[in-house]
């Protein structure tokens, strides 16, 4: 699996005026030069990072992906189309590649998530699709990033994480499933929602 990254003129202009900003032209040669120092960067870890998601989530990959670069955009990553606005933080874009090819594996393996989302709804009926999203997703994206780049790494990106509201709510429930969590996330929640069926029938 390989990350293909590209530049559309189209979807840039697209995305510069839906956030209220004017685009010009030399966004063009401002995104290709990106482009240039972003592979660079990239391809010195994509396959161990690859590697190490497949591994941890016990799924594969199952073809390559394309992702955009954009000038300006309301979020700063997005997983479908594969977008990432320009950060001169490469160490930022690395973190928010590795959370956003997360919910591509999990998009193309689109039979064993059913399975996965079945238990996230037995174990947080309550909850919003953000959330169930992304509590397997936190867990796979902290065993990553730990195992790649150490716990350092991590609490620099948790920090940054937690700034956000959303996220705020996630990684406590993420963080507090984190030390029984091994590798493959679809059998983990699956045993979590087993004992949690089977402690309400006992109460």
């Amino acid at each position: 699996m390989k990350v293909h990254f590209r530049y559309s003129l189209p979807y840039d202009r697209m995305l510069t005026l839906m956030s209220l900003m004017p685009y010009h032209e030399d966004q063009i040669i401002e995104s290709k030069l990106y482009i240039k120092k972003i592979k660079d960067y990239w391809k010195k870890q994509e396959k161990i990072i690859i590697k190490e998601i497949e591994k941890v989530c016990s799924l594969k990959f199952k073809s390559d992906t394309t992702c955009f670069i954009v000038k300006h955009m309301g979020y700063e990553a997005l997983s479908h189309p594969l977008t990432i606005k320009i950060n001169d933080n490469l160490e930022q874009i690395k973190h928010q590649l590795i959370h956003e090819l997360i919910h591509i594996l999990f998009v193309q393996n689109e039979a064993k998530s059913r399975k996965l989302i079945e238990s996230l709804i037995e174990l947080y009926p309550d909850k919003d699709i953000f959330f169930k999203a992304h509590v397997p997703l936190c867990l796979v994206e902290r065993k990553v990033i730990e195992n790649l780049y150490g716990k350092s790494q991590f609490n620099k990106l948790l920090k940054e994480e937690l700034k956000s509201e959303e996220e705020n709510e996630v990684w406590p429930i993420a963080n507090k499933m984190y030390p029984k969590f091994n590798k493959n996330i679809i059998k983990f929640f699956k045993k979590n929602a087993l004992d949690r069926k089977i402690s309400t029938k006992r109460n």
